[in-house]
């Protein structure tokens, strides 16, 4: 985390884009009051946006799984974007329905990043599958391995891309 945090405080000063802060207090501590000190750290701050990393998390895990019902709780997040793997393929629609389901009956997750697309060429049957199993969107894929290689979805090129 500590990388992505260096190279976005770079991009950021590079585009003037404002500050960047990583907030962390060590391994082996409950991520979840973690999470909400570090929404009232940013607001004290005068931050606009948290970005919260929950990695790590296999949707077979009971014991990690159950913590972010309260993460959610406490952390409060306006949005909650599970980022998955298009290599994955069949195990995605698994991972979807226990991410979705797992931040409590009031919570679920708001959409999707879908890493590794352009390792898979023109096969986006798994994002088309996790999008039908729980109605949740796919807001961005990654089609590469830079920042900039996040991309939105545009619903017509995957349907192109499904049709050829």
């Amino acid at each position: 985390m500590r990388v992505h945090a260096r190279n976005l405080h770079e991009l950021s000063t590079r585009q003037r884009l404002g500050g960047i802060e990583l907030y962390e207090k060590g391994y082996g501590k409950d991520a979840a009051h973690i999470a909400k000190d570090a929404v009232v750290h940013a607001a004290q701050r005068g931050f606009d946006v948290v970005l919260i990393d929950t990695a790590g998390r296999r949707h077979n895990d009971a014991r990690l799984m159950s913590s972010l019902e309260k993460f959610a709780q406490l952390a409060r997040p306006d949005k909650i974007l599970m980022v998955g793997e298009a290599l994955v393929g069949t195990d995605s629609v698994a991972q979807a329905r226990a991410f979705d389901g797992a931040f409590g009956p009031k919570r679920g997750i708001d959409g999707f990043i879908i890493s590794k697309c352009d390792t898979v060429g023109e096969m986006v049957g798994v994002l088309v599958s996790m999008v039908h199993a729980t109605g949740v969107p796919v807001v961005f894929w990654g089609v590469g391995q830079m920042y900039g290689d996040l991309r939105t979805v545009n619903v017509e090129s995957v349907v192109g891309l499904l049709m050829s």
